[in-house]
This record gives structure tokens, C-alpha cells and sequence, in this order.
């Protein structure tokens, strides 16, 4: 059984490491995010992403590519021996292994509205996934209260 390669990962305000090798995200996005104005910027803005794939076949490299429409913005590449073994024989197939990274931009500076969209390059092959659209808040929706009170 083959298992897909993939990729996956979410943005947010901030990436903290734990006791105990744990990681808390905060302040996370889901799909869309809303400034007041252009231009703005933000005092932070992450990235936690990860590759997921099978551990009987690992990748001998990976690298990140964080995008701004069609400008790149960050390029990580890890170091081949930071590359994880293959599982051993005889370990159950369907096995997944994840290598997981972070991208932290302080400050980010914002233009206008725009898309941010995360890939990664495993063993040549480009993964896509993960993208933030950035769009100005609509001042005429956010004076209007939700529920009108008569």
C-alpha cells in the first residue's frame, strides 16, 4: 500500500515552545484573515507546517517555500541529516512519519490584500497547500451590529 505524500499545516499569530518538547500555537487563522487597513503591519505572523509521509519510504529532501501571491517570501531547505531512517522491516506498512517545521516573519509588512500559500519540495516533487487570504475588513459590515435589538 502506497501512502500519499502531503502537506498540511496552519498559520498564526505566534509559535511557543513548551516543557517537554510540546509547541502551542496561538492566535490561529482559518482560511481568511482581516486587517483594518492598508498598508499594515503585523508584529508576527508563523507558520507551523508539516510533511506527512509514509515512514517505510522518507524523503531524502525536503525543503519550504512560503509565497505572497507569486513572490516568494521564505525558502528553508533541511539538511540531509536531519532526514529520518526508514522504518524497520517488518513494521506495520501503513506507518506515517511527519517532519514539521516553522516559519516566523516579525515584523510582517502587508501592502494590499493578497494570498500567502505554503509548499514544500520532497524528493523533487512540489507539494501544495496551506494558504492565508488577506483581505481589508469591510467597514460597512463591522458597523452593523450582528442582531438588531427593537
Amino acid at each position: 500500500m502506497r501512502i500519499q505524500r502531503s502537506i498540511g499545516g496552519i498559520f498564526c499569530d505566534d509559535i511557543r515552545e513548551e516543557v517537554n518538547g510540546k509547541i502551542s500555537l496561538v492566535g490561529c487563522y482559518t482560511g481568511g484573515m482581516q486587517v483594518e487597513s492598508f498598508p499594515a503591519t503585523l508584529p508576527k505572523l508563523c507558520v507551523f507546517v508539516r510533511v506527512i509521509f509514509s515512514a517505510h519510504e522518507p524523503p531524502s529532501s525536503v525543503s519550504f517555500r512560503l509565497l505572497r501571491d507569486d513572490e516568494q517570501l521564505v525558502v528553508g531547505h533541511l539538511p540531509p541529516e536531519t532526514m529520518p531512517a526508514a522504518a524497520p522491516e517488518g513494521a506495520d506498512e501503513s506507518l506515517m512519519s511527519v517532519i514539521h517545521g516553522q516559519i516566523v516573519l516579525s515584523p510582517f509588512e502587508l501592502t494590499g490584500p493578497c494570498t500567502l500559500r505554503m509548499r514544500a519540495v520532497v524528493d523533487d516533487v512540489e507539494l501544495r497547500g496551506l494558504s492565508l487570504k488577506i483581505t481589508q475588513r469591510d467597514q460597512v459590515a463591522t458597523s452593523t451590529p450582528p442582531i438588531a435589538i427593537v
